[in-house]
């Protein structure tokens, strides 16, 4: 499995978070989504052998209003 990170800007309440999380969880490749409103990032968690890109997740990410980038 494979992890990546991710800073997101805009989000204000747990309901945010929630909101991340089930956007990221509807791509069939990410098996979960972890959003810390506080903090200001995701985990997510991709599945074996899954081919997701950086452009799908932030896509998925700035698509709820939010503006997101990679957490290198």
């Amino acid at each position: 499995m494979t992890t990546g990170r991710y800073r997101i800007t805009g989000m204000h309440c747990p309901s945010c978070g929630l909101l991340v999380d089930d956007t990221l969880e509807d791509i069939p490749e990410i098996q979960s989504s972890s959003t810390d409103v506080r903090a200001g990032h995701v985990v997510i968690n991709i599945k074996p052998g899954a081919l997701v890109n950086d452009d799908t997740i932030l896509a998925a990410i700035t698509g709820l209003g939010y503006e997101a980038h990679p957490d290198t």
